[in-house]
């Protein structure tokens, strides 16, 4: 047993005294010939676990070959790890194993397979001619490289050559940014995709490259390595750009100041996002993906439409609820330009609609009324919003249009910026729910209100309309505006709400702070009743005498690993003397 001990607690300091490797290294990796290579803590698969480090210098353990290897490691992007790597030895000195490298050791390239996109170092359409295994130069046609409104991405258009009609193929790849460095000239990595791509190792590639002025030539690897690049002209695949100019109109206008949010707009279902770029002259609309958008600090959107403002062809309405139609030159996510217009309806200072207008190669003709036909309404609002207070204070009770619930609406009776919605159902089920109060505006008689759930800023909102009736409102989720995405016992809101029972009594002015965890929906059964809520207490009645408890916060301890490691050791060498 005390043997058993002793191995278990002299492998564990081991393992504490062992080099680890960079967090930001932590995850799978791609490697060309060997697949994916997984790089955790304190080792490497398929190269072993790590005895001995010095700077970027590693001695790893092949424990299944019983021999030492050392990797010497070269970061060129958060997305690229190039090694050598020595032969596999007895030698467990690192200064010696390490030593050993001359120049004909090969330099492998490892790609993050998680790795986010970066924008590509060139933008905007090109011309260009290649060359293959052949080396034979494909200049008629001329190929295309097109702009996507991504700009990470860009479109591969390759043409056949009537010279070539064996050896090049009318083919289209759309190529994905990873990584750009120095290494004696530019280098850029990334992915291909599509037809003639379905797998890692010829997905990959590494180019070598140089722009001057409206040109630019690259050469590309044969693998997803980057060994063989020697000059942007000189390769067994090259490609000579020409810009096309006339196929990217410049810029005329900028969008109104008001749209040039810091921290952009989001719509109300949290799928989509407006940022004004480029000192307010393009627009892109960004697709978020769930869950990434519930922690903004992970999030990569992904770039659905990059429109340029053209042209300002109409304003109307009062300064500060504007309906302007812009005229812009757009590209979307499958990488096609064309004209479109856009439209912007300010319905509150910080609430608009955008409609999108069909793609057009006719400018007088983008902003006419049949070209917005079959556009969607979106409603954004800032990405990031206090709450503000809730209109129609008091206390109501509802019925659902369809469903068998019923219940009361508390409107800013405990905060000002709150609504309380209580439900009880036939099969003796209840719920609480609590919503935030963040944007309000009145349209053609109809009241608005943008509300979410406490806690979280970034979550999917609901767009809530209420609607004079004879008795009271109606209260309904709007679609059209976003809404209908909060449930309450599995169903959209749509009530019939009748005219207040009583007024609140007193109404907190209390704000919660932002990303404050007020609450979520809560069912019950039965007779179990709700508990009230921090801070809020019954008219009249005493707060009881809480206790006092002493609370430990452990997050701000501080280990010595060093004391740490001596500890274990100390452990150790006692069960050895037992």
């Amino acid at each position: 047993m005390v043997d058993k001990w002793n191995r278990k607690t002299l492998d564990f300091i081991t393992l504490a005294l062992h080099p680890v490797f960079p967090t930001a290294w932590h995850g799978t990796w791609f490697q060309d010939g060997l697949g994916e290579v997984s790089i955790s803590k304190h080792a490497v698969s398929h190269k072993g676990h790590c005895n001995n480090s010095h700077g970027t210098k590693y001695l790893l353990l092949d424990r299944d070959k019983n021999c030492f290897v050392c990797l010497i490691f070269t970061p060129r992007h958060e997305n690229i790890l190039q090694y050598k790597e020595s032969y596999c030895g007895k030698d467990d000195n690192l200064d010696s194993v390490c030593g050993g490298f001359t120049a004909n050791f090969p330099l492998h390239t490892i790609v993050k397979v998680s790795g986010h996109p970066i924008p590509c170092p060139f933008q905007g359409p090109y011309f260009f001619s290649y060359t293959n295994e052949t080396l034979e130069e494909c200049d008629e046609p001329r190929s295309e490289i097109h702009a996507c409104a991504d700009k990470s991405r860009f479109i591969f258009s390759y043409r056949q050559c009537r010279h070539l009609p064996h050896q090049t193929h009318d083919i289209q790849l759309t190529f994905q940014c990873m990584a750009t460095w120095y290494d004696g000239g530019r280098i850029l990595y990334g992915k291909f995709t599509g037809l003639g791509r379905p797998d890692k190792d010829r997905m990959y590639r590494c180019f070598k490259y140089s722009f001057y002025g409206t040109r630019g030539d690259m050469s590309m690897s044969q693998d997803a390595t980057c060994r063989g690049l020697s000059t942007p002209q000189v390769g067994m695949n090259t490609f000579s750009l020409e810009h096309r100019k006339e196929e990217w109109p410049r810029p005329s206008c900028t969008f109104p100041d008001w749209l040039k949010l810091a921290g952009g707009w989001r719509d109300v279902a949290g799928r989509q996002r407006i940022v004004v770029e480029a000192n307010g002259e393009e627009l892109a609309l960004q697709d978020l993906v769930h869950p990434d958008f519930l922690h903004p600090g992970e999030v990569t959107p992904e770039t659905r439409l990059r429109a340029r403002c053209l042209d300002i062809v109409d304003t109307s309405g009062p300064a500060d609820l504007q309906t302007s139609n812009f005229l812009t030159f757009a590209t979307n996510d499958s990488c096609v330009s064309s004209y479109r217009c856009i439209r912007l309806k300010q319905r509150a200072a910080r609430v608009f609609e955008m409609y999108i207008g069909a793609a057009t190669e006719d400018t007088y003709l983008a902003c006419e009324k049949s070209f917005f036909a079959e556009s969607e309404k979106h409603v954004f609002f800032p990405h990031v919003s206090q709450a503000v207070t809730c209109p129609l204070t008091g206390v109501y009770s509802y019925v659902q249009k369809v469903g068998d619930c019923s219940g009361a609406l508390n409107i800013g009776c405990q905060l000002q910026t709150e609504m309380q919605l209580h439900a009880t159902c036939r099969a003796r089920q209840q719920s609480e729910e609590i919503l935030q109060c963040l944007q309000t505006w009145t349209e053609e008689g109809r009241l608005h209100v943008i509300t979410a759930r406490p806690g979280n800023a970034f979550a999917p909102a609901d767009c809530l309309v209420f609607e004079d009736t004879v008795k009271g409102y109606t209260l309904t989720g709007e679609v059209t505006c976003g809404g209908g995405g909060i449930m309450i016992m599995n169903q959209p809101i749509d009530f019939i709400v009748t005219t207040p029972k009583k007024i609140c009594e007193k109404p907190s002015s209390y704000q919660p702070t932002p990303g404050s965890d007020i609450g979520n929906e809560r069912t019950h059964r039965d007779d179990v009743t709700s508990t009230p809520r921090s801070g809020l207490q019954p008219a009249g009645d005493s707060p009881p005498e809480v206790p006092k408890v002493r609370v430990i916060n452990n997050s701000n301890t501080r280990t010595c690993p060093s004391c740490f490691i001596l500890l274990c050791a100390v452990l150790a060498f006692a069960l050895h003397q037992r």
